[in-house]
């Protein structure tokens, strides 16, 4: 039985070893989110020349001081310039040209009225409004002066630097790269776009590791999906380390018996940790090979990526000089935890100051739509209690409303952008989490609202189908209504029970069957109010 160790000692095993980092030129296109690996001064004036940020008349400040609407200056136009001319053009007493946005402001000129607040006759125009020295322009270098840093080594490019690089005339940046491959392991996988079989599953840890990478400004190579043979793999793994300095793997490094990766990095090269205590992710390994680093990852979707951001990500960050933000929120947990006494980052939703368990463990896929991001659970920790205070550390999306119960909620379309998690559940366990706190508003059936129904049909089969929580009868229930409505035109089932605004989304028709009363649940009037008025159809 091999031994585990502490995070701790696994971190510090990996920090202990240097990853190559490359210095790469290449195109502002191909630089976005990437590290620069040098310091980038501006070796001109931005703007380079004076213009106008208006359309309309260049001209002398102090020829206009005592312009109105009722007393208006008669200047004479000498010429007209747009942006991009060159023209040569000086203005003296009582002239003006005539300019566009952008244009390069004559010599002599020192401001630009605006068109609107002129009229133009016989070559001459009358300005009916006064406009102080540097009024409607931009003056030589007051955007970015020569010499200015504009981006700092170390620093991730983003669409506002590839801007200003741009501006200042650069077509090419130095960055920072590491060149990392992936794969996947295991008989059981196929690439997305083929045709599923019975025992397959698709690859999805190739695409959420290779996307968190992308996302980091590296750019992965994906070698495959590596087959359950000893040989095959260690064929692979040499071809890959040609290429790459770091190498991730997910799956085959559990203790069963297919699990074949381990085998071949031992004959390879040398196992530095087997095993971590924690969960997920136990069976997380790290190895080297010629001096190339293999990070072996379980191969649960959670588990990789838990995994990835806690050893993986910082240490690739680092060897970058990219400071990562170390995103963490407190909250009171919405229910009670049971841990197994070992370390745990668990998985979990985070809805403003509640911390809601995401249960659905580490095999499965929509854990990765769902979570926030992970709170630890110490070694030795078995219980927490609902309403305990926990810190959670954030990789993705916090939200600012916790909505649950019946599907309703699916057909609100605004709420001034407010990010609402969803909670699919049946009346009596949305009163219930209502009541608790869990929500801020529950869907259930109730007395407030009237909402028709429909028994929408084909020919193809007569078996009836229904969303949960509705109290139909139906030999199919599923969670919502996009579900139903799949369901239903794929043929799966012949008949659906569909309340009426549903009817109208997938454009069905149907035979009226009969109503139902929804009522919803608020301790926030306002909120309430709102979320009425978004759902237009209610009617009381």
């Amino acid at each position: 039985m091999r031994e585990l160790i502490s995070v701790e000692k696994a971190k510090k095993i990996i920090s202990s070893i240097d990853i190559r980092v490359r210095v790469r030129e290449v195109s502002l296109i191909e630089a976005l989110h990437k590290i620069s690996a040098e310091d980038v001064y501006s070796p001109i004036q931005i703007p380079h020349f004076p213009k106008a940020t208006r359309d309309g008349f260049a001209v002398r400040s102090e020829d206009v001081i005592f312009a109105s609407e009722k007393n208006p200056i008669k200047l004479k136009i000498i010429d007209r310039i747009d942006a991009g001319d060159e023209k040569s053009i000086k203005i003296g007493c009582g002239e003006c040209v005539e300019i566009s946005t952008g244009a390069k402001m004559p010599e002599g000129s020192d401001s630009v009225v605006m068109i609107e607040h002129t009229q133009v006759e016989d070559g001459f125009a009358f300005i009916k409004k006064a406009v102080a020295s540097g009024e409607n322009i931009m003056k030589r270098g007051s955007d970015i002066e020569l010499g200015s840093l504009i981006l700092r080594k170390g620093e991730r490019i983003d669409v506002s630097k590839i801007g200003m690089l741009a501006s200042a005339g650069f077509d090419k940046v130095l960055v920072k790269d590491i060149d990392i491959g992936v794969f996947s392991t295991g008989d059981e996988l196929i690439s997305p776009g083929e045709t599923l079989i019975d025992a397959k599953v698709y690859d999805v840890n190739s695409y959420t590791i290779s996307a968190s990478l992308i996302e980091m400004g590296l750019k992965p190579k994906f070698f495959g999906i590596l087959r359950d043979d000893v040989d095959v793999v260690k064929d692979e793994i040499l071809k890959a380390i040609k290429l790459c300095d770091v190498i991730i793997t997910t799956g085959g490094t559990s203790a069963g018996s297919k699990d074949v990766l381990v085998e071949a990095l031992k004959d390879l090269g040398e196992i530095l940790f087997h095993g971590v205590k924690v969960k997920p992710g136990k069976p997380f390994l790290l190895s080297k090979v010629n001096d190339k680093l293999i990070f072996a990852l379980p191969g649960f979707p959670t588990s990789a990526l838990t995994i990835f951001h806690e050893f993986v990500k910082p240490k690739l960050a680092k060897s970058l000089g990219l400071e990562l933000i170390d995103n963490r929120v407190k909250g009171k947990l919405a229910k009670r935890v049971v841990s197994e006494g070992r370390r745990e980052f668990m998985p979990v939703v985070v809805v403003k100051d509640r911390i809601y368990p995401v249960e659905r463990g580490s095999g499965a896929i929509t854990t990765l739509n769902e979570v926030s991001g992970y709170m630890e659970i110490a070694e030795g920790e078995e219980v927490i209690e609902r309403g305990d205070l926990r810190e959670v550390k954030v990789f993705s999306k916090v939200y600012d409303l916790a909505f649950g119960g019946l599907d309703v909620f699916d057909l609100i379309s605004n709420l001034n952008s407010i990010k609402i998690k969803k909670f699919y559940m049946d009346s009596e366990r949305a009163k219930l989490e209502f009541m608790k706190g869990n929500l801020d508003v529950a869907f259930i059936i109730g007395d407030e609202f009237f909402i028709n129904y429909y028994l929408v049909k084909n020919p193809i089969s007569s078996t009836v189908g229904a969303v949960k929580g509705y109290g139909f009868k139906a030999d199919v229930y599923v969670e919502n209504h996009h579900q139903l409505y799949y369901l239903f035109k794929n043929g799966v089932i012949g008949k659906a029970l569909m309340i009426e605004p549903f009817i109208e989304l997938f454009q069905l028709e149907g035979e009226y069957y009969g109503k139902i009363k929804i009522e919803i649940l608020s301790k926030n009037p306002e909120l309430k109010d709102e979320v009425v008025r978004s759902l237009e159809f209610l009617k009381c």
